[in-house]
C-alpha cells in the first residue's frame, strides 16, 4: 500500500519509509481494522520523536524513553487508541473538529491525529516535553497541532468543547474537568487502573447520558498534577 510521506523526513535503513510500511503490515496483523488509522500511522516518521541514539528502534512495536521518565508509546498502542476513538464517533455520529491529547509528551499521538481531525490541541505538564514537542510538530509543518504547557488535570478549557479526548496517562478515574469539557455527543479515551496495569477505558458521552466500555490491557506512566520545570540536561 502506497502512503505519502514527508520525503525530506524520510530516515535510511532502520528509519525508512519501508521499515515504516512494515510496521504497518504488523499493526494490520495485530488487529488495527481502521484503514484512515493504518494510513495516518504510515504518514508520521515516528523515527524524528526520539533521540537518534535509539532512533534505529523507531519502528518496533516498544516504548521508548524520551526523557524525565516518560515514553513514547508502542505503536501499537497509539493506533488502538486512535481507533477506538473514530471507531465510538461513528457510533455518536460525532463530527472531527476538535480532539484534546492530555500528557502529549515528545508530540507523536497529536502528529498520528492530525491527519483525522481539523484542529488537534495538546497539553503536556513537563516543560522541556513540551518545548520538545512543539519543535518536533513544527518539522513536520502540522499547521493544525495546537500545544500548550499545562495541568493535564485542568484540561484546556478555553478551547473547549472537544469532540474527543485522549488521555495519554493512567487516572484511577476519570478526571472529572475533563468530562467537562466534551462536547455533547462525543468520547475519552483513558487508561484506568493503578500504577502497574490499566485498561484502555472508553467514556461516550451521548446528550447527557455517559457510559463506559473497556478495552485492551495497557501500561502507562501515572497522570500527575501541576507543572513540572526541567532543564534539558535534567
Amino acid at each position: 500500500m502506497n502512503r505519502d510521506s514527508n520525503k525530506a523526513l524520510d530516515g535510511t535503513g532502520m528509519t525508512s519509509s519501508r521499515v515504516r510500511e512494515k510496521m504497518v503490515e504488523m499493526l494490520e496483523k495485530e488487529g488495527v481494522r481502521n484503514t484512515e488509522v493504518l494510513d495516518a500511522m504510515g504518514k508520521v516518521p515516528r523515527h524524528i520523536f526520539v533521540d537518534s541514539a535509539i532512533s534505529h528502534r523507531s519502528y518496533e512495536n516498544i516504548p521508548l524513553p524520551i526523557g524525565w521518565q516518560q515514553t513514547i508509546s508502542q505503536p501499537l498502542t497509539v493506533a488502538r487508541i486512535t481507533e477506538i476513538v473514530l471507531d465510538a464517533m461513528v457510533t455518536l455520529k460525532a463530527r472531527r473538529h476538535r480532539i484534546l491529547e492530555v500528557g502529549g509528551g515528545c508530540g507523536y499521538q497529536a502528529s498520528v491525529l492530525s491527519g483525522l481531525f481539523n484542529e488537534v490541541y495538546a497539553v503536556e505538564r513537563i516543560n522541556s516535553l513540551y518545548t520538545r514537542a512543539v519543535a518536533n510538530i513544527n518539522k513536520l509543518g502540522q499547521k493544525n497541532i495546537h500545544l500548550a504547557h499545562k495541568d493535564g488535570f485542568e484540561g484546556w478549557e478555553e478551547k473547549a468543547p472537544f469532540d474527543a479526548i485522549i488521555v495519554s496517562a493512567a487516572t484511577s478515574s476519570v478526571p472529572k474537568n475533563l468530562l467537562k469539557q466534551l462536547a455533547p455527543n462525543a468520547c475519552l479515551v483513558v487508561p484506568i487502573g493503578d500504577g502497574v496495569r490499566q485498561k484502555l477505558t472508553l467514556v461516550l458521552a451521548n446528550n447527557g447520558k455517559v457510559s463506559t466500555k473497556n478495552f485492551d490491557e495497557v501500561v502507562f506512566v501515572p497522570m500527575l498534577e501541576g507543572l513540572k520545570n526541567v532543564s534539558a540536561n535534567d
